[in-house]
């Protein structure tokens, strides 16, 4: 169980769930740091499976396998959203197929009603709250593994270990959780941590799918552009509240091909409300290397929680996109543009969130409860199926 908001370190234990291939699992606890091949030997023990050529996986909602390598940490945390942990023997991959849970909602289980009874100022309030929670957990972590690969003096120095001369050199004397995603497919000694980010960018995912999953349940046409126009006033005050990545995240569900074409859904919205979200969307515009959205970030003053994929992007472009070294010296231009994105997230939290609460229409407790809580539909496949229903192509 992964609980939103906690702060998550390499010795932090969370309980998770490791199935078969007929849907049959068992519940183990381990620290984050525990490594792959170690949960798969834990699970075969606890399922009665024999030991040997056996694989850990993650399936996801739309029946893709990923093939999780025995070294990769913070197993539980880096599953996507609505992903599923699976075990097998590697003949029997194909026999993975997805759990009744991981579709999400069913037609019955929108959360209109609700929706309708909250403002949309509170949902964004309690939203970028939690958000901001979860941005703060993304934490500097010691840089003590790079640092022992570069006491190690192997032979051939990896990235790892000249980025970690690198950055002391620059005054960075901690590596954080952000160059360990991008150093993801790096061999790293020791534990690398991960798992405050893996959780930011499943809550930007689940965002996203929010959005589309509650439109496309509605039925009723009103309710449905009801709906549209909420999403987007919640989006409108996020940025208000400098959660730049909540009404990202919400614009760019809006955006997916299952909510765009509902064409009537969009004629019944306000004039207004459109322009509101034209001007949203106009941030995700990725022309000129994210022009608008970099310009706008850049007249804004912390707190503000910025948009993860963008900032993700950067990171890994300027890790993939530069070589480390030119002609056996060290890159420090790379350097610089990998510390620029990490100065960038840490001028984003100079300043702690403290804004009183709008007016409340429902309780503090309930509101939270839900907005900590969404239950989404990720597969685009089930979600264009969904769209079709409401809105029959003509």
């Amino acid at each position: 169980m992964i609980e939103k908001g906690e702060i998550f370190f390499g010795f932090s234990a969370v309980i998770f769930r490791v199935h078969c291939a007929d849907h049959t699992y068992c519940t183990l606890r381990f620290p984050l740091e525990a490594p792959a091949a170690l949960i798969k030997r834990s699970a075969a023990d606890k399922l009665g499976l024999k030991q040997g050529d056996l694989l850990l996986v993650e399936v996801k909602s739309t029946g893709e396998r990923i093939i999780i390598p025995d070294r990769r940490t913070c197993v539980a945390t880096g599953l996507s959203l609505n992903g599923a942990l699976f075990i097998s023997p590697k003949e029997h991959l194909d026999a993975l197929t997805p759990l009744q849970e991981q579709m999400g909602p069913g037609v019955m289980d929108g959360t209109g009603s609700f929706l309708e009874s909250v403002s949309s100022q509170e949902l964004a309030y309690w939203l970028t709250v939690t958000d901001w929670e979860a941005f703060q957990c993304i934490h500097p972590v010691s840089g003590g593994s790079l640092q022992r690969d570069f006491a190690a003096k192997a032979p051939t120095w990896s990235f790892a270990q000249i980025l970690n001369v690198a950055f002391i050199v620059m005054g960075f004397n901690h590596c954080y959780e952000l160059l360990y995603k991008v150093l993801e497919g790096e061999s790293l000694s020791g534990q690398p941590m991960t798992g405050n980010l893996d959780v930011f960018i499943r809550r930007t995912s689940e965002l996203q799918y929010w959005a589309a999953t509650e439109i496309c349940l509605a039925t009723n046409l009103s309710k449905r552009s009801a709906l549209m126009r909420k999403f987007i006033k919640v989006a409108a005050y996020c940025q208000e509240y400098g959660n730049v990545n909540g009404a990202l995240a919400i614009v760019s569900g809006l955006s997916t091909p299952a909510i765009s074409r509902l064409n009537h859904t969009w004629e019944k919205l306000p004039t207004r409300i459109r322009k509101v979200f034209g001007e949203l969307e106009g941030l995700t515009d990725p022309s000129r290397n994210h022009r608008r959205y970099r310009m706008y970030v850049g007249t804004l003053k912390p707190p503000v929680i910025p948009y993860m994929p963008i900032l993700l992007k950067d990171m890994t472009f300027s890790h993939e996109g530069n070589q480390t070294l030119l002609d056996s010296l060290v890159n420090f231009e790379k350097m610089h543009l990998l510390a620029q994105s990490l100065r960038m997230m840490r001028a984003c939290r100079a300043r702690s969130w403290e804004i009183p609460p709008p007016p409340s229409t429902k309780s503090e407790a309930e509101v939270r409860s839900y907005v900590t809580s969404l239950h989404v539909i990720d597969c685009e496949r089930i979600l264009n199926q969904m769209s079709q229903r409401v809105e029959p192509r003509r």
